[in-house]
């Protein structure tokens, strides 16, 4: 009796060398003994994990973006240390991830996760946000950003980003049409303050 070939989904290509078999996505290859790697049932995570597979085979792994366990890691620490509940998975902060396209999903920047000399954090690699700070890590309650924007919104949320990048932003076209800083002061007291 001949395998069960499961179709793929036309509108959900998959790259050459991967394959959908009895609804398990894996991929031919002579690893550990073993001649099939198995990547799970769900596209979009098989996907993912095929071509970081793939990429290691052929180079180093790109460390511009940090997995879902590396994440996870972070993610159990700081809730620990906040006593806050954990129920997202490293599934889960994957699909995060896949949403965010490799850019912050509050500034739109790329991330990166080059050294920064002299500091010991890489503002621009992508961290786990909790969108309501009182809430614990749910995947309704969390979106991936960059380590720098979730430092400035760590403490007081998004709000209070908002008007010190509108304050920012400001200053900065006001400096450049040449009015002065006391100027400024008088214009916005909030701006200011």
């Amino acid at each position: 009796m001949g395998r069960r070939r499961t179709r793929n989904d036309p509108a959900r290509p998959l790259p050459p060398g991967l394959y959908l078999e009895r609804g398990q996505y894996r991929a031919r290859a002579i690893e550990d003994g073993k001649p099939w790697v198995y990547f799970g049932r769900d596209h979009d995570l098989a996907l993912v994990a095929f071509l970081r597979w793939e990429a290691d085979g052929r180079r180093a792994r790109d460390r511009s973006q940090p997995t879902g366990r590396e994440l996870m890691r972070s993610i159990r620490k700081n809730a620990a240390a906040r006593g806050l509940s954990v129920s997202i998975t490293a599934e889960e902060i994957e699909r995060l991830l896949l949403r965010a396209r490799g850019r912050c999903e509050i500034t739109g920047i790329a991330f990166d996760s080059r050294e920064s000399t002299g500091h010991r954090m890489r503002p621009w690699r992508a961290s786990v946000d909790r969108i309501d700070r009182a809430a614990g890590y749910t995947m309704a309650n969390c979106r991936i950003v960059c380590s720098y924007a979730n430092l400035a919104l760590n403490e007081y949320g998004e709000a209070m980003f908002l008007r010190l990048a509108r304050g920012f932003l400001k200053r900065r076209k006001d400096r450049r049409a040449g009015q002065s800083v006391a100027d400024e002061a008088t214009a916005d007291p909030q701006v200011a303050e």
